[in-house]
């Protein structure tokens, strides 16, 4: 357990704030990584800090307002400021999206935190909502799809419009407290983004820090549970909201969504997206193969090259089963450097069972392995350690 020690925050917190589905858990993966930052899974201090508010206004009197909002800072920063310590590291980030809920509480607790205003394009935030919401929707989503039950979809850009109306009101506010990050050009462009993003939050850049992201190890709670088998930046996702039905998106959604996208630069709803899906498609989303033995014999190698430092310490074995009206077996052999790929059946420590089309989308980046599972198009078996390595080269 880690002894608590009520303080003051030594430097300002720092608070991911994003509606659900738009990569705030991977951003939270990101500055964790760095040598100065700790973010722990989602705590929703902002709702912590009005609890904490409303006990003391009970039991120490409401006329000492000041006196109640400094105890609040102490006790959550003391809990932050141990966790932190304990981690090495001397900043603190919380990740919750339901801290746009308790804003007012945030600010009043931590004048002086700074806040990243994470963003991502409405329809394909909707399309992710609904790809994740197969075996029931989330607490932060229940409320408005019950007040749109005959169409999800109106209920999800209905909570896409409120909360980024909250994020671009907080700017509005607080220019020189927030920081603003669009999750296409964060997986797009990594580097370019975080470099000034780490400047803005007053730590240096590392050179390194992008490739370390996805090998460091870190605490559980609450997110994206994908992120588990994700090794890498991936722009698979950006425009997939292009594929909802234009005919579900009611008319009278189409100013206000229209109006905050043409704020956050994104490209307006001003016609059928299903008739031009590669307007909103990430650019240079295009088909790496669409032969299965080309891939494991000219494209599977360059993979392996560029993930070279990272499969330099991996021993095992992968096997490739894919079924279909041409089915083939292909061995990724990992002996701490040295690989080796060949075709043909054999023992493996890991074995990915899958189809032809499958497996193209997965190669062809349109797609993730995990997506794949839970829609029982793919299935791994023995190793599960060595899923993470098949996740990296395919």
């Amino acid at each position: 357990m880690i002894p608590v020690k009520l303080r003051e925050p030594k430097y300002p917190p720092i608070f991911i704030l994003s509606w659900v589905r738009s990569g705030s858990t991977l951003l939270r993966y990101v500055l964790d990584t760095h040598s100065r930052i700790c973010s722990p899974g989602e705590l929703v201090l902002g709702r912590l800090c009005n609890d904490l508010q409303f006990v003391l206004q009970r039991t120490a009197g409401a006329n000492e307002s000041n006196d109640i909002r400094r105890q609040v800072r102490r006790i959550v920063g003391g809990v932050m400021g141990s966790y932190a310590q304990a981690k090495g590291k001397d900043l603190w980030c919380d990740k919750t999206p339901l801290n746009l809920c308790y804003l007012h509480d945030l600010e009043n607790t931590f004048p002086e935190a700074r806040f990243i205003c994470l963003h991502r394009n409405c329809l394909d935030v909707v399309y992710s909502c609904i790809q994740a919401s197969q075996l029931g929707f989330m607490s932060e989503l229940a409320g408005y799809v019950c007040r749109n039950p005959g169409n999800v979809v109106a209920g999800l850009i209905d909570s896409w419009i409120e909360k980024t109306g909250l994020l671009l009101d907080l700017e509005r506010r607080r220019p020189e407290s927030c920081y603003r990050v669009k999750y296409e050009a964060l997986v797009s462009q990594p580097e370019q983004i975080l470099a000034p993003l780490l400047a803005f939050l007053g730590v240096d850049w590392e050179p390194d820090l992008v490739s370390r992201v996805f090998r460091t190890k870190h605490d559980p709670g609450g997110g994206d549970p994908k992120i588990l088998l994700t090794s890498g930046f991936r722009i698979s996702s950006i425009g997939r909201g292009s594929l909802i039905p234009f005919s579900s998106i009611p008319p009278d959604r189409l100013p206000p969504m229209n109006a905050l996208l043409s704020n956050l630069g994104y490209p307006e709803i001003a016609a059928d997206p299903n008739d031009d899906p590669t307007r909103h498609l990430a650019p240079g989303n295009r088909h790496l193969t669409g032969n299965v033995d080309e891939y494991f014999v000219h494209h599977l190698p360059k993979k392996i090259y560029l993930n070279a430092q990272e499969l330099k310490q991996v021993s095992g074995s992968i096997r490739y089963i894919i079924n279909g009206s041409e089915p083939s077996v292909w061995t990724l052999n990992l002996d701490q450097g040295k690989i080796e790929i060949s075709s043909g059946d054999g023992a493996a420590d890991c074995t990915v069972i899958t189809d032809r089309e499958t497996l193209l989308r997965l190669v062809n980046n349109e797609s993730s392995m995990i997506e794949e599972i839970l829609k029982d198009r793919l299935r791994i078996e023995g190793d599960i350690r060595l899923a993470h390595v098949a996740e990296l080269v395919v």
